[in-house]
């Protein structure tokens, strides 16, 4: 944090030029500084990879289960594992990082 203090003016110009500017407190990231199109990408990519989980998940319960869906069982955890995606894919204030 004391280098990103006295050098904050540069910050702005590296991260034009693509740099991704990371800040530490005590050695230990705490945030990262990127352009708004970065940042746009990587939550397009988080959908995406989000996205394709949910699409394998609902490909593994139409192939394992019966015609008429579904265990009880099996339902109860493939919305587990769903909920356990969400809640990983989320930031400890609830919101997507």
């Amino acid at each position: 944090m004391t280098e990103a203090r006295n050098r904050w003016t540069e910050v702005p110009d590296r991260v034009v030029e693509g740099e991704e500017v990371i800040i530490t407190r005590f050695g230990r990231p705490v945030a990262v500084i990127v352009t708004p199109e970065a940042l746009a990408r990587r939550r397009v990519g988080d959908a995406i990879d989000q996205a394709n989980r949910l699409r394998d998940l609902l490909d593994l319960a139409r192939t394992s289960s019966s015609s008429s869906g579904p265990s009880p069982s099996r339902a109860a955890d493939l919305a587990a594992r769903l909920r356990g995606d969400r809640d990983t894919s989320m930031g400890a204030d609830g919101f997507e990082p």
